[in-house]
């Protein structure tokens, strides 16, 4: 995907016009030499931007893995969205982190919907056997929110960190309970019909491409006013890299009103992360509660777009669809039917309730609501953790 991203192509593009005559002190010049373009050299080079894979592949014995820890070790290593991992890859990280720990590799491991659990498998994987954690350290089921975690080898801290960022409420609406594929979209047109009157943009996110794709198909049909974008995990990389420069530009930072207006987005879990777009209002699918917290993230998240959304939906409202108890060919497939709380029933009243009707609070210093919502699902089904 490299060869597809537009900025990296003009970083190359400052070698191949050659580097004589340019001042070797200039701190700007950056540039992608062609030794680091190799397939085990790239790890080598002094900044490296990569996919988790090229971390996790430290843990597999093959050849030429020295190359690999050589690069590793000599460097911080920052990893993004470490809680949307399996189990199967949650095993070749915690290895990792292992070797890293043994190196007193800097890393930093990001995640806005992390569970402690998880959090705790991480430190301790990183710390090694050489330093043992008793169950009831307090640090290890922290549920403040944001929340920093670091250690220095032989302590683990944490610090409630005070959010800044604009304080807003998320409504949840569960009135789509239906779990019947046609007629979710025939309740989400017309829920879109109602609520995009005025104008504005939405964003549906579905567990599956081949919904994703129905939805799309019927959407184009019965809403010829509207464009609809599809995105999903299906695209060839080069039509998909497409797709999400045209994204950004109808919904992401830089968008205005008339780009937005009327614009409809079907995707998958493809959308939840690293795109940075904005949507005036939200239809998704149940999902684990973490990949929703990571989807509500997407709803009204440019704060400097508010001015320009209209009136009805200048509440953020997310609909979520499937409530009902039911289980479709999609959420069947699941090993663990219980990563849909919702459908397995297992919410209690309180959580229920909170989801049907109440006000989600995105944050406040130390607010352990958010960390009580996120891991409330998690102590139900303990396969999920890995």
């Amino acid at each position: 995907m490299a060869a597809l991203n537009r900025e990296y192509q003009e970083l190359i593009g400052k070698e191949t016009r050659g580097w004589q005559g340019v001042d070797d002190q200039d701190d700007n010049r950056l540039i992608v030499h062609e030794f680091f373009r190799g397939n085990k050299q790239a790890l080598l080079a002094d900044l490296v931007v990569g996919t988790i894979d090229q971390i996790l592949l430290a843990s597999l014995k093959q050849k030429h893995f020295m190359l690999r820890h050589l690069g590793l070790c000599g460097k911080a290593i920052i990893v993004d969205e470490c809680h949307a991992f399996d189990a199967y890859m949650n095993e070749y990280l915690d290895r990792t982190l292992r070797w890293l720990g043994e190196y007193r590799t800097p890393v930093i491991l990001l995640s806005a919907t992390l569970p402690y659990e998880r959090r705790a498998d991480l430190v301790k994987a990183y710390l090694g056997e050489e330093r043992k954690c008793h169950e009831d350290e307090q640090w290890q089921k922290s549920l403040g929110y944001p929340l920093l975690t670091w250690t220095d080898g032989n302590q683990v801290c944490q610090k409630n960190l005070e959010y800044t960022g604009d304080s807003r409420h998320i409504i949840i609406n569960k009135a789509i309970q239906t779990n019947v594929p046609d007629e979710q979209i025939d309740a989400t047109i017309q829920v879109l019909d109602d609520q995009l009157s005025q104008g504005g943009c939405a964003g549906i996110f579905v567990n599956t491409v081949s919904k994703a794709q129905r939805f799309a198909d019927i959407l184009k049909q019965k809403c010829p006013d509207k464009e609809v974008l599809l995105l999903h995990s299906r695209f060839l990389a080069t039509e998909r890299t497409k797709k999400e420069m045209k994204l950004l530009k109808l919904l992401g930072k830089k968008s205005t009103k008339a780009d937005r207006d009327g614009v409809i987005l079907v995707g998958t879990q493809v959308i939840e992360q690293s795109l940075d777009f904005d949507v005036d209002i939200m239809v998704t699918e149940l999902c684990p509660m973490d990949l929703l917290l990571q989807r509500i993230g997407r709803l009204h998240r440019h704060a400097h777009h508010d001015q320009e959304r209209p009136i009805n939906l200048k509440q953020a409202t997310c609909y979520v669809l499937g409530t009902n108890g039911e289980l479709d060919k999609g959420g069947s497939a699941v090993p663990d039917p219980r990563i849909f709380p919702a459908h397995a029933g297992v919410i209690p009243p309180y959580i229920q309730g909170r989801l049907n009707c109440a006000h989600i609070p995105r944050t406040s210093e130390g607010d352990p609501r958010y960390g009580f919502f996120l891991n409330f699902m998690y102590e139900y089904s303990p396969r999920m953790r890995g």
